[in-house]
């Protein structure tokens, strides 16, 4: 489902209301540590872990600010003779642990691990590291500031008699550090005498830990400072022994449309490997131009491995890959921003100015209003977007639109975009772009609007199908950014049709807690992918209604709905 937008259509702008600049979020300071890639002890053959082609930058989510401890996890991840990974997981103690697990998927690319200066596969460990505001580099007082950090690994034995007996694997050490932060000794609580066994395997752990020391009146002291340490067993890390490998890759077909316009385009698509080999559940995690994701999910669909194993047994493995989709000759992408002018860079606002603009890394069409099917109107919507140096939209406002719900569901597609961000000196900067999308109802969106209002026996019901249409490809909805802060959860119900090819067809809101819950729930659904519904074996469409939930700490939820 989507809508003609004209390409080219993200411009610069050379003013802004200082009430916008005022409105910003407030961003608090970068305090996420991550490492480059380390091997496991066991891989001996290797002797360079993989590298990051670039450093990897995770913001630290506000309701961190106030933790007063350190924390850390890791992401497990396995990659082949070219750096890709083939499977990543984060492990380790919450919050750190959900927090490394959403930024999986903005993961730089590797270059491989090397053997005798030969590149191999590898598994390896990425450390995510949080340190609180009173560790802060730039404080004259300071407590210890952790750099550098192992789990202290156990055999695999060890490792389930200690979860069989429910014992703590996170067990809080007291260390004392001398003034240049190397770790003098520790001691542990009356609560883990468990761990004693495993001194020897704390101090391998902790001669690879790093510290800047702990300060006073900007000189360096020692201190004492207590921290978790993680038992673990290098087996448990992985999510898979071994990752699955691929026996049939299906090419995507390139579209017409977009081959005609001279779009090229990129896709990138997480899926699991079930315990057969096949694909499931493939999701679109960011693409460039919509008009190619369709195409990329029926391809991966077709897809065929062999499973990946642990132990030596089958089981899902869940993986990401990027589709490029390319013409001979070349060809343009969707959006093209042209540099600004010293001119126009010069009229930008103070702190939001930028000598190279953002690129669009992932975007998504807006949804055609379904209460202006019945007058076919046609219009247009012009936004406002800030992007923070990160990359994100943090902040959307409508300039003018044609049609109040051409200006809504702009908004919630302008939310779901992913950029590089803009840059100032060289330097990662806050941006703010406009954009203008054109709506325009298709021909056959039209036609299957008048045949359900017209005539809605040729609906099958839900009771006349052979069976419930499978659930393909399914997007997580997104919470609003408009939502008063103090409104931490929503709901909407979205009905639409599914027609004969599985596609999400006029998504209407049915109810919603607030206005904007039920445009980003119509946006969520309409790109979802259903197997065709059938009936005595031919297909056909049927409609279907969904309930959306919405958490603000999280990235929303679906339950399973029935047609009302």
């Amino acid at each position: 489902m989507f809508e003609h937008m004209q390409p080219r259509r993200l411009t610069h702008f050379a003013y802004l209301l200082s009430a916008l600049l005022a409105a910003l979020p407030h961003m608090p300071a970068q305090d996420i540590i991550v490492s480059g890639p380390m091997l496991f002890p066991s891989d001996t053959e290797t002797d360079t872990p993989p590298a990051l082609k670039k450093a990897w930058t995770i913001k630290c989510p506000a309701e961190m600010e106030t933790r007063t401890q350190h924390a850390y996890a890791f992401i497990a991840q396995y990659t082949d003779d070219t750096g890709k990974y083939l499977s990543r997981s984060a492990c380790g103690a919450p919050p750190v642990r959900a927090l490394a697990g959403g930024a999986l998927a903005g993961a730089p690319q590797c270059k491989p691990a090397q053997a005798g200066g030969k590149p191999v596969a590898a598994r390896s460990l990425t450390a995510v590291i949080f340190n609180p505001a009173a560790a802060s580099p730039k404080a004259a007082d300071a407590a210890p500031r952790l750099l550098a950090v192992t789990p202290v690994f156990i055999g695999r034995e060890q490792f389930d008699a200690l979860r069989k007996a429910k014992k703590r694997v996170f067990v809080n050490l007291t260390l004392e550090l001398d003034a240049s932060g190397a770790p003098l000794s520790y001691e542990t609580g009356p609560e883990a005498p468990h761990v004693e066994p495993f001194k020897a395997e704390i101090d391998a752990a902790l001669a690879r830990w790093k510290f800047a020391p702990a300060r006073k009146g900007g000189q360096p002291v020692a201190s004492s400072l207590m921290v978790p340490v993680w038992l673990a067993a290098e087996e448990a890390l992985m999510e898979t022994g071994i990752p699955p490998s691929l026996v049939h890759r299906e090419r995507p077909v390139y579209p017409r449309a977009m081959r005609k316009s001279g779009l090229i385009g990129d896709v990138e698509i997480s899926f699991v490997v079930d315990k057969k080999g096949d694909v499931v559940n493939p999701v679109v995690l960011r693409s460039n131009n919509p008009g190619f994701e369709e195409a990329a999910l029926k391809s991966v669909l077709k897809w065929k491995f062999k499973p990946g194993t642990r132990d030596g047994r089958p089981v899902h493995t869940k993986m990401q890959v990027p589709i490029r989709f390319d013409l001979e000759g070349g060809g343009r992408d969707l959006y093209e921003i042209e540099p600004p002018s010293k001119k126009q860079t010069g009229k930008m606002p103070e702190g939001l100015r930028y000598d190279t603009p953002p690129a669009t890394r992932g975007v998504i069409h807006p949804v055609y209003p379904y209460a202006l099917y019945a007058g076919k109107a046609r219009g247009s919507a012009t936004l406002l977007m800030i992007i923070d140096p990160e990359g994100r939209v943090i902040m959307v406002e409508v300039l003018e639109a044609t049609h109040p719900e051409f200006g809504e569901s702009g908004k919630a597609a302008v939310e779901h975009f992913e950029f590089k961000p803009a840059a100032f000196e060289g330097k990662p900067v806050t941006g703010g772009l406009k954009i203008e999308f054109k709506f325009e109802p298709r021909h056959e969106d039209t036609s299957l609007y008048s045949t359900e209002i017209k005539k809605p026996g040729r609906v099958t019901g839900p009771g006349k199908l052979d069976a419930v249409p499978k659930l393909l490809s399914q997007r997580r909805p997104m919470f609003p950014l408009g939502i008063p802060d103090d409104v931490n959860r929503g709901e909407a119900v979205v009905e639409f049709l599914i027609d004969e090819e599985g596609k999400v067809r006029l998504p209407r809101i049915k109810s919603a807690s607030a206005p904007a819950f039920g445009y980003a729930a119509v946006q969520t659904i309409a790109n979802w992918l259903f197997e065709a519904p059938r009936t005595g074996g031919k297909t056909t469409i049927t409609r279907v209604r969904v309930p959306v939930s919405f958490t603000r700490k999280g990235d929303g939820g679906v339950e399973p709905g029935r047609d009302g």
